[in-house]
Formats: structure tokens, C-alpha cells, sequence
């Protein structure tokens, strides 16, 4: 009587590895430096988010609008903790 259903699936995971050094975009940069004052918890509730809607946990692989919305993210929770 009851079906069980998988769960929907993760986007899959984008690789971007560039060899030498990682170029860090200006608004990736910015992201970076509005999450670093976020309590560990938090930070981390956002880096699962990147992962459940972007497929990453990782800044340098995020496109513009993907940025964007995460950066919307990060205010909301920097406002929420009172950073």
C-alpha cells in the first residue's frame, strides 16, 4: 500500500578544476569575504544550499546568477545572525 519513492537527485556536480592558480572573480571574492564573519552553522546551511541548487559547495564554481542568488543567501543570514 505505500510506494516509496527515491529522492529527486542533486544537480550533478560540475568540475571546473583549472590547473595552476584559481582565478577568483571579484564577485566571488566578495561572497567570500560576506561569509567569512557567519557563525560555522550557518555557513554551512549555506554551503548545503550551493549544493542542493548549484550541485557545489564551492564558490570559484559558481556562475553569475548563481552568485548572485547565493549572495541574496548570505544577507539573509548575516541579518538573521546579526553579523
Amino acid at each position: 500500500p505505500f510506494a516509496l519513492h527515491a529522492p529527486s537527485a542533486p544537480p550533478a556536480h560540475r568540475s571546473k578544476h583549472r590547473r595552476g592558480a584559481a582565478q577568483i572573480t571579484p564577485a566571488q571574492k566578495e561572497l567570500l569575504t560576506l561569509m567569512k564573519p557567519l557563525p560555522a552553522h550557518v555557513r554551512i546551511q549555506v554551503l548545503d544550499f550551493m549544493r542542493c541548487e548549484f550541485g557545489t559547495g564551492l564558490v570559484m564554481e559558481l556562475e553569475p546568477r548563481e552568485l548572485h542568488q547565493t549572495r541574496l543567501r548570505v544577507l539573509d543570514a548575516r541579518r538573521s545572525a546579526g553579523v
